[in-house]
């Protein structure tokens, strides 16, 4: 089976950013359940390769092994989703499971599985107050901590440069709230703290220091991030996986900032560096999909229309091309024909693909076997 990369998008509610984990996680399982959220669909349930988790076609059998541990202890993972203060009158916590069920299969090469319904709020269907990255943003990343750090920093870098917490909040954001191992600072500071700065700074698009910033007594209280995006430079992988470095001029460091300024994310204007190149392409978002597409500000939960910018971003792109993934899936057409299709088409307007899939969602009736349907037009039309 042929091993196509692909850009996949993480989306989350702010709430589960910032909720409390019973349990920490090693790096894989962290990146199994960020990529379940990618791939997720509105009723919770996930199907995805193995070697796309992996980000490559060439598993052996210490690779299913880790797959097994991650899918055991992944059933075991809660989270605490806390409202307010508990003095405050509408103060509300909410404990729960992340997942229902997860399967994994060497035959099948492919791992499914269903969240919980308490979850599903929290990652379909969002429309404000939520933060999106790319996956492959934490996919380098060793350290579970790097990755959760991340997260929590990546939610309000465009907002703050700074970000403080109480040290016993943190821990428990992290899942190390119970380990005897963290009632120790010196360790907190080497095997979280200071690894997952250094890991985020030199892997990802951000830049992150910490500092002591509170003490009881002798104890240390509180910490302090600061944290900052690459701007002058940014180092970004080819479709041949190749490194290549794309410096940002004057003019198009004024487009981000005017961006920014409007409400925009970093993590929303990521791809912009690329916009030159895929300008053209972008113009042809198929209507329907932009009219869905509203960014919001995550920390305020402010609507942006994509069409208020005439920059047009790469992240458009792959979010039209999730859409048509979940419309082809959802018409049970076979996955790897589905990916053909997608890549193929770049899920434009202007190839024709949108105009099959709406007929089928307005005459629902039509067609007795959509599947059919679509697989006679993708090999006529496309020659797939």
């Amino acid at each position: 089976m042929k091993f196509v990369k692909r850009k996949k998008l993480v989306r989350k509610s702010n709430k589960l950013i910032n909720a409390k984990e019973n349990t920490p996680l090693t790096a894989l399982e962290r990146k199994l359940m960020l990529y379940s959220v990618s791939e997720v669909n509105d009723e919770g349930k996930v199907n995805f390769r193995i070697q796309d988790l992996y980000g490559t076609s060439k598993l052996n059998t210490s690779h299913y092994r880790n797959v097994r541990k991650a899918v055991e202890n992944l059933l075991n993972v809660k989270v605490v989703v806390e409202e307010g203060d508990v003095s405050d009158e509408d103060w509300r916590i909410k404990g729960m499971n992340v997942f229902d069920v997860i399967e994994a299969s060497r035959k099948g090469g492919s791992i499914s599985a269903r969240f919980t319904q308490s979850m599903i709020p929290h990652i379909t269907n969002l429309k404000r107050n939520y933060t999106t990255y790319l996956y492959e943003a934490v996919s380098p990343f060793r350290s579970d901590f790097s990755i959760r750090i991340y997260e929590l920093l990546v939610q309000g870098v465009d907002h703050y440069s700074k970000r403080e917490f109480e040290l016993e909040e943190l821990k428990s954001k992290i899942g190390i709230s119970q380990i005897k191992t963290y009632t120790n600072f010196n360790q907190i500071r080497t095997k979280v703290l200071d690894k997952a700065c250094h890991e985020i700074t030199e892997k990802s698009d951000i830049d992150v220091t910490w500092d002591i910033s509170g003490k009881k007594g002798r104890r240390v209280s509180h910490i302090t991030f600061f944290m900052q995006r690459k701007t002058a430079s940014v180092e970004r992988s080819t479709s041949d996986s190749t490194k290549v470095e794309v410096k940002v001029d004057k003019q198009l460091e004024q487009q981000m900032n005017t961006m920014k300024g409007l409400g925009l994310s970093e993590d929303q204007i990521r791809l912009v560096l690329q916009m030159k190149q895929s300008e053209e392409k972008l113009k042809d978002v198929e209507p329907e999909v932009v009219e869905s597409t509203t960014l919001f500000n995550e920390q305020e939960g402010e609507p942006f229309k994509l069409e208020q910018t005439s920059i047009h971003l790469d992240i458009v792109v792959e979010e039209r091309k999730s859409r048509l993934r979940e419309r082809l899936i959802g018409y049970k057409v076979a996955p790897e024909l589905v990916e053909k299709v997608v890549e193929h088409t770049q899920a434009s307007k202007e190839s024709g693909i949108w105009k099959h899939v709406t007929y089928l969602q307005k005459n629902p009736n039509a067609v007795d076997n959509p599947a059919g349907y679509l697989t006679s037009i993708f090999r006529n039309n496309y020659g797939l």
